[in-house]
């Protein structure tokens, strides 16, 4: 006689729903795209060093510079102006090397002022990347300096070498800071770029040129007091910063013309 055989003792396993009934996994949120704007771009680009980080920046920068300036001088202490000519130049360099941080975070779709709050630099890191942008500017002015030393005079000649060394110099700038090497400065970088994307480089020229020319103006007429030099110092730190924008922006829109590969 054959027996049926018992099942097993305990709970039985559930069966499998259907597989019709089973949900399907949420569709994951999309990545929002790389320097995206959040407000139309002449717009968005005047409120770049709005952000903590930037805002915070710049007051600090502007006390600094008052006390080393207008407040410091009426300081008569011994030495006191080799200190704060010292500390000047500490302050300087630490603003340039924010401004090239600016430059770099812009180029990799940066919107708003970096933060830089959280880390600071070591001031062998800032007074490299100041080196290597003071290097630069002398550079390409060195040709048009050494002219005018032989020459001893100023002629159409000595200006049109500073023409090209000034239109040269923001795609030079820009190679040396992305590069963050003295290696950036190698023509075959920045000069066959500047065929390249020769077009907006020359609306990029035009518009650092109107920047530098409104700070100017801005200096010169600004009076002589210490608010006058809080307002200019506030004024300048945050168009600088908008500059420094414009230059990264510059990149990563014209990355594939540009052809750096960084």
């Amino acid at each position: 006689m054959h027996l049926k055989e018992r099942p097993p003792d305990g709970p039985r396993p559930e069966a499998a729903p259907p597989a019709w009934t089973v949900p399907e996994p949420a569709a994951p949120t999309p990545a929002e795209p790389k320097g995206l704007r959040k407000h139309p771009w002449p717009l968005d680009v005047l409120l770049y060093p709005t952000s903590v980080s930037g805002l915070v920046n710049i007051v600090i920068f502007t006390g600094l510079l008052l006390l080393g300036g207008p407040v410091g001088g009426r300081i008569r202490v011994p030495y006191m102006g080799i200190l704060i000519l010292i500390g000047l130049i500490i302050i300087l360099a630490y603003a340039v090397y924010y401004l090239t941080d600016c430059v770099r975070d812009s180029a990799g779709g940066g919107t708003r002022a970096v933060d830089n709050l959280t880390s600071t630099p070591g001031l062998i890191d800032i007074l490299v990347q100041v080196g290597d942008v003071l290097v630069a500017i002398l550079g390409l002015g060195l040709p048009a300096w050494a002219y005018g030393l032989v020459q001893w005079r100023i002629d159409p000649v000595f200006w049109a070498m500073v023409g090209c060394a000034g239109f040269c110099l923001p795609m030079a700038l820009l190679s040396v800071i992305l590069f963050d090497s003295l290696s950036g400065l190698n023509p075959r970088y920045w000069l066959i770029s500047i065929g390249r994307a020769f077009i907006p480089y020359v609306g990029l020229v035009l518009a650092l040129t109107s920047i530098i020319a409104l700070m100017v103006w801005v200096g010169r007429i600004m009076e002589r007091t210490a608010i006058g030099f809080v307002f200019s110092a506030l004024l300048n730190l945050y168009v600088y910063m908008i500059a420094a924008h414009i230059l990264g922006r510059f990149y990563f829109r014209y990355e594939k013309k540009i052809g750096w590969g960084i």
